[in-house]
């Protein structure tokens, strides 16, 4: 899914923590200090996005879903 079509149908919090996790493979560590949050805020984020977008967040991603923080081998592979 792109960018600005995640941004149509999430959040913008939502939006913001799959696109750094997902797309971008930050840390949650790093994704909670670009947004200023804490990071279970971020886990948070991205477990109500996978509740609003079931089956969505699985779109392929550049890298290997191995690579990934565990929270998000299933929702970004």
């Amino acid at each position: 899914m792109p960018v600005d079509a995640v941004h149509r149908v999430l959040p913008a919090a939502q939006a913001d923590s799959v696109i750094l996790l997902c797309r971008l493979r930050l840390s949650e560590t790093q994704a909670a200090e670009l947004m200023g949050v804490d990071e279970w805020a971020v886990t948070s984020h991205l477990r109500m996005a996978q509740r609003n977008m079931p089956g969505e967040l699985t779109s392929a991603p550049a890298t290997s879903p191995a690579l990934a923080p565990p929270l998000l081998r299933s929702a970004c592979q």
